[in-house]
This record gives C-alpha cells, sequence and structure tokens, in this order.
C-alpha cells in the first residue's frame, strides 16, 4: 500500500514539475468545471443573466427561453434566492463557489504534502509547514486571478453592450485560474520560493533551540557572533 502511494506522490512531483499542473490542480479545475454544469442544468448552455437595478434594489434577470430553465421560470430575481443560489447565479452563489473551490485545492494539496511526509522519513516539520504554506497561497492567489478575470470579462462585455452567458463567465474564470496556477508553479520553481521558505523556517528554528543557550550578560554583539557561529555550523555540509 505505501509503495503504491509512494507511486503516485513521485508521479503527481513529476507532471507537476514538468507540466505545472498535478491532481490537486485537477480536482480544483473538476470543481470549478462543475458550477458550469450545475448553471447549464438551471438555464441552459445559452441562457444568460445580468443584474439590474429596479427601485433601489438589485435583481438578476434571466434571458433565454424559459423552457430551458424549468426551475427559474420567472424573469426577474433576487440575488439572495436559494433558487437562484442553488443555480449558481448572483454573487451570493459566486462568492460561495469561491470559498468550496479554495477549499478543495487546499484540502487536496495539504493531503499530497502531508503524505509525501509521511512517507519520507529524512523530511523535517519545517519542509512540511513550507510546502503546505506555499501551496495554499498559490491556491489563494489562483482562484483569486480567476475570480477578478471573469469579473473583469463581465465588466468588459457590458461596456461593449454585451451579454456574457454564465456558462462563458465560469469557464473564463476556471481558465485563468488553472492558467495562474500553472504560471505561479513555474514561478515557484524558477525562483525556488518554497525552497527559501523551508529553508528560513529551518533557520529559525536553529535559531530558536539556540536562544536559550545565550547567556543574558552577553553584550548584543557577542550575541549576534554566537547566532552568525550557529548558523554557520548548520550551513556546513
Amino acid at each position: 500500500m505505501s509503495e503504491s502511494i509512494a507511486t503516485v506522490i513521485e508521479w503527481n512531483d513529476r507532471i507537476a514539475t514538468d507540466w505545472g499542473f498535478d491532481l490537486p490542480a485537477a480536482g480544483v479545475a473538476a470543481a470549478e468545471a462543475s458550477l458550469a454544469v450545475t448553471v447549464a442544468r438551471h438555464i441552459g448552455w445559452r441562457g444568460k443573466s445580468v443584474i439590474r437595478s429596479y427601485n433601489g434594489k438589485p435583481y438578476l434577470v434571466l434571458y433565454g427561453r424559459p423552457g430551458e430553465r424549468p426551475r427559474l421560470p420567472g424573469t426577474r430575481y433576487l440575488p439572495t434566492n436559494p433558487k437562484v443560489i442553488a443555480a449558481g447565479l448572483g454573487p451570493v452563489a459566486n462568492a460561495r463557489h469561491l470559498v468550496r473551490v479554495n477549499m478543495v485545492g487546499i484540502f487536496l494539496y495539504s493531503a499530497i504534502d502531508i503524505t509525501r511526509f509521511l512517507i519520507d522519513d529524512r523530511a523535517t516539520w519545517q519542509e512540511l509547514l513550507g510546502q503546505v504554506g506555499v501551496d495554499i497561497g498559490k491556491v489563494l492567489a489562483a482562484s483569486g486571478i480567476g475570480y477578478g478575470t471573469a469579473t473583469l470579462a463581465v465588466a468588459a462585455a457590458s461596456l461593449a453592450t454585451v451579454v456574457l452567458t454564465p456558462v462563458a463567465v465560469v469557464v473564463i474564470g476556471a481558465v485563468a485560474g488553472v492558467a495562474a496556477g500553472i504560471g505561479l508553479s513555474y514561478i515557484d520553481r524558477r525562483l525556488a520560493i518554497t525552497e527559501t521558505v523551508k529553508a528560513n523556517l529551518a533557520e529559525v528554528d536553529s535559531l530558536l533551540d539556540l536562544l536559550p543557550s545565550i547567556p543574558a550578560s552577553f553584550t548584543p554583539r557577542q550575541q549576534q557572533k554566537l547566532i552568525a557561529r550557529a548558523r554557520g555550523r548548520r550551513n556546513r555540509p
């Protein structure tokens, strides 16, 4: 069993290095695609919606054939309507979907990182925390870029008096998020961000271990020399 898990982890790391796209990223992409399917199931692939203000209140206005959206036969709904939220439409549904996608990404990446830590006898807690921290940062950044891109696409379309279908908006955001994730992984590898974070955490841990041994009577300059000497010993091969 452990050998099979190790093989999966090795395969995941290899494709992540070669393509910047791994199993957790595929899970996030699937979560993004699920929203497009939900929207299409409720209003059809060609159905359109837009937020309009009536009497000072925002409403979600639906366009298209009513027969393609039997669950939402009307043309105007409040964004907080449970049926609208269930259909994946409106700002409330979008915010919930963003949180859901982030949770999926965080869970999958953390699971991979923790599994890698458990099967590697040489791995340290500092390496685990560094890897998880950077991966979570990339998940949040990629989803934010995807959400922002979709929002800009809607704004640009409205300026051009064009109404994008909700499915198209979801697809734009999903593609932008996946592309951002691949780009962030490439930057991480080129700049060795994860490895730098791991090294810094290890250094902080070693300094914390050293602090109790520094006599309080030492001058600040003497304390700095001791710390620098400890760093030098740790960096020796």
